[in-house]
């Protein structure tokens, strides 16, 4: 017998986030895969695409198609100035990976894998940026004020989508809409996870571009952004190059969260995966914060990409064995066995058989797919 693991399941326990593999991909992205890891990219979870609210995501897609443009076949060379401005807008001189990820959507509107973050800080450290000792990494800001110029690129991109913007809000009232930036804005990240491969093979290919009829009649934004995208090919180059920019950039950036694009779907869609007791653990939430992070990321990406996730019965009794043996523990904390990371997270968060028989209580009353 088995039970299938989804994301609403573990969701009073867990957060929600995002991970994937990473390294230079060995192509751009396929039609069929890209939406789900854009999907991912933008929004973090599988249900919500782009919530972008100050441009942020947009400017940054466009920022990485100008890195590449200037460091070449690099892939992970285009993360670096990321990082290194997170590093250099950091608090304190100590900061950890989750640091790193939330400072990069804070300030990017982008949600980076947590082990490409990984091999991308690991590239930072190699310019000396930052190094890393104890799991901590701890910047260099000398280096880092000297180095990271991503300003002056930012701004100059950051003009060109405020144009475009523009545009986009003259054209929707062109067609009767009253539409802010933050509502375009979503939009236009929405027609990128829908159009960027046709935008592209408009381009390279000649390929002609099927979008909805310009003339729009009905009251959705996407076939807005259909309209608008239509009348850039026909007489915008300028919004035209723009948009182009934006799919290259969100290309790159999508393909971190596919290993092999173009065997995505053979690879995953149907596939049956099965979390043991301790990825179980680490998604609820019970084993530390970083490790519900890694796990959370992970169950999510599977999810979007068309696999069951799925444990055994015996895992579940398993699951609740541990947690009962943990309100056992925390009584004692100076004689508990902490080879457990469970144990050794609550003792250290100071948990008491109380908090841990009222989350057995919670998953208790949790439905079960």
């Amino acid at each position: 017998m088995w039970v299938q693991v989804t994301p609403s399941l573990l969701r009073s326990q867990a957060g929600g986030s995002a991970a994937g593999a990473c390294g230079r991909p060995a192509s751009w992205p396929s039609s069929a895969a890209f939406p789900a890891a854009m999907n991912l990219l933008v929004s973090g979870t599988p249900t919500r695409t782009g919530d972008s609210m100050d441009g942020s995501t947009l400017i940054s897609l466009a920022i990485l198609k100008v890195n590449y443009d200037r460091r070449g076949s690099d892939y992970i060379s285009n993360f670096v100035p990321f990082v290194g401005e997170v590093l250099r807008l950091a608090e304190t001189d100590y900061v950890s990976l989750g640091d790193v990820q939330a400072g990069i959507k804070s300030n990017f509107g982008l949600i980076i894998p947590r082990d490409a973050l990984k091999t991308i800080l690991g590239r930072a450290i190699k310019n000396g940026f930052a190094k890393k000792e104890h799991g901590v990494y701890i910047r260099n800001l000398p280096v880092l004020e000297e180095k990271v110029r991503l300003a002056p690129i930012r701004d100059d991109v950051a003009r060109q989508y405020n144009a475009v913007l523009s545009r986009a809000i003259s054209y929707a009232k062109g067609k009767g809409f009253q539409a802010d930036a933050e509502q375009l804005d979503a939009a236009l990240i929405r027609l990128l996870t829908r159009k960027a491969v046709p935008i592209l093979q408009l381009r390279v290919q000649g390929q002609p571009l099927i979008v909805a009829p310009e003339d729009v009649s009905e009251d959705t934004f996407d076939t807005l952004l259909d309209g608008f995208l239509l009348t850039a090919v026909k007489s915008d180059p300028e919004t035209l190059s723009f948009l182009e920019t934006l799919a290259k950039g969100s290309m790159l950036a999508a393909a971190m969260y596919l290993p092999n694009p173009n065997d995505v779907s053979r690879s995953f869609a149907g596939l049956e995966v099965y979390f043991d007791t301790t990825l179980i653990l680490r998604c609820l939430g019970v084993s530390g914060p970083e490790f519900e992070a890694a796990g959370t990321e992970l169950l999510n990406l599977l999810q979007e990409l068309g696999a069951h996730v799925r444990c055994f019965a015996h895992t579940v009794d398993e699951v609740y064995g541990v947690l009962h043996a943990a309100a056992v523990a925390v009584k004692s904390p100076r004689r508990a066995d902490e080879s457990y990371e469970v144990t050794r997270y609550f003792v250290a968060a100071g948990k008491t058989a109380s908090d841990v028989e009222e989350i057995i209580a919670d998953l208790e009353a949790m439905p079960v797919s």
